[in-house]
């Protein structure tokens, strides 16, 4: 199975078209033709394709792994999303900004053993 017909899949499974595709994945509804149509044979922008369609990048490029993550993997990713988000429409500030990023500095890494 190509890395269309895996988009296709998934668009199937999605019910949705390539307009819509093409506007979650901030792209043109030209460029997603193109590109199921087998006029494009690469893409740079592989990643925001998999981000719309809900799928891990590696699986819809190669088939290889599991086509979603799982667990808190995709939690944490939904909220780096949700700060993504609010921080382009100016919802969270500079400070509130430096704490998020001093809170997953913190929780991701290894933590010391106490002697």
């Amino acid at each position: 199975m190509s890395m269309v017909d895996r988009v296709k899949q998934r668009m199937q499974e999605l019910d949705i078209k390539q307009d819509e595709l093409a506007k979650a994945a901030e792209l043109t509804q030209p460029a997603i033709f193109k590109l199921l149509a087998g006029k494009t044979k690469r893409t740079t922008r592989l990643a925001e394709i998999a981000k719309a369609l809900g799928v891990r990048p590696q699986w819809l490029a190669t088939g290889e792994g599991p086509m979603q993550e799982m667990g808190s993997t995709l939690e944490a990713r939904a909220v780096i999303e949700e700060i993504e988000q609010r921080t382009r429409t100016h919802e969270l500030g500079s400070a509130e900004l430096i704490l998020i990023l001093d809170l997953v500095k913190r929780i991701s890494s290894p933590q010391k053993k106490e002697s």
